[in-house]
């Protein structure tokens, strides 16, 4: 590799046609993005999610946060994360979780597993499970 201002960097060039490496160097120039794939999931469908709350914690977030939820998915254990002040918001996580993250990825989820916590499975959980075709199980 020959030595570059510090202005540019070099890497080996690699030809759309045969995507092979070569020796010609490629200037790209340092604070650029490189053009990379994008991660794709491997399925549009998740088979199940658990989800689990913890708190209160002993000491609060920036904004106050008390309590984490977990979401993993049983297949990938593919783990999302929300953080909040009160138990009663679980159910706008779930909202957010359905309405927003999955339905923005093209994600179908198919089954939702909880420990049966009053906040995980309540009435406003139930209703978001009804407008989608999720199953809701309870594991002990």
């Amino acid at each position: 590799m020959t030595q570059t201002s510090s202005e540019e960097s070099v890497l080996p060039a690699l030809h759309d046609d045969d995507d092979v490496l070569h020796d010609e160097p490629v200037q790209i120039p340092v604070g650029y993005p490189r053009d990379i794939a994008k991660a794709q999931p491997s399925s549009n469908t998740i088979s199940c999610i658990f989800t689990d709350l913890k708190g209160p914690f002993a000491t609060a977030g920036l904004k106050g946060e008390l309590y984490a939820q977990s979401y993993i998915e049983e297949s990938t254990k593919y783990l999302r994360q929300y953080y909040f002040t009160y138990k009663s918001q679980a159910v706008e996580n779930l909202r957010d979780l359905l309405e927003s993250k999955l339905k923005a990825e093209g994600t179908r989820l198919l089954a939702y597993c909880s420990d049966g916590a009053p906040e995980l499975i309540s009435r406003e959980c139930i209703k978001l499970w009804r407008t989608t075709d999720v199953n809701c199980y309870m594991r002990r």
